[in-house]
């Protein structure tokens, strides 16, 4: 697989394929509705993240996830990116592993804050061989993401250091990119929630520091067994 930051899949998803997703999506968000209004806000739990207001990061249970994964590799194109992505990992790393997730924007939003999906540490750096790959699937035309070219392979953080390009996506479109790769949320301009579903393949040691699911909930239940 070639080296690249972010690489754009127009019109992949059927309309039907994103119906089925979207209806999937907002199925799992209406349950948590009713929790972040009794949380403390900005939300952080074992399984949501509220990176800015009314800007949400789920993680899906295995069975949810798997339901997901089953969806999505009904698309020709999704399954041709998905095993250059796993075959570059074994390749490089000798394994892999795959997290699901959904990213629900309130309507009317501001501009997201830029982040990293991936942190460096250890043999995970800006030099090293790409260890971690996010696929954001857009399920309407709400809201895209603006990415910073060139910060996959560097350590500065500043905005201005780096070469902006948009992403003004419609529904069906998706997107893979180097995790390590500055990018933030645009507006949702719309009046209703916008929804995104993220996948991210990773080396099998790279320890996530926003998968706070998998190990909490492995913490929750070695407690629960005690």
């Amino acid at each position: 697989m070639k080296t690249f930051e972010v690489k754009k899949i127009t019109k992949t998803f059927s309309n039907e394929s994103v119906f089925i997703l979207n209806k999937m999506s907002f199925d799992v968000f209406e349950n948590y509705k009713t929790k972040i209004k009794n949380l403390k806000r900005p939300v952080l739990t074992f399984d949501m993240l509220e990176r800015m207001k009314n800007r949400f990061e789920i993680s899906l249970d295995d069975e949810t996830k798997n339901r997901f994964l089953f969806e999505l590799r009904k698309n020709n194109w999704y399954k041709k990116i998905e095993k250059k992505i796993t075959n570059y990992l074994n390749r490089y790393y000798n394994n892999h592993k795959i997290d699901v997730g959904l990213l629900p924007v309130g309507g009317k939003n501001p501009l997201g804050s830029w982040h990293r999906d991936a942190h460096f540490y250890d043999c995970f750096s800006e030099t090293s061989k790409a260890f971690y790959f996010t696929v954001l699937v857009y399920l309407d035309g709400g809201a895209g993401t603006e990415f910073l070219l060139g910060s996959s392979t560097s350590r500065n953080n500043v905005a201005e250091h780096f070469k902006s390009f948009k992403i003004n996506p419609q529904s069906g479109d998706f997107v893979f990119f180097d995790g390590r790769t500055i990018h933030r949320g645009l507006e949702n301009h719309m009046e209703s929630e916008r929804m995104a579903i993220y996948i991210t393949y990773t080396a099998k040691d790279y320890i996530d520091e926003d998968a706070h699911l998998p190990m909490l909930q492995e913490l929750l239940n070695q407690n629960q067994g005690e």
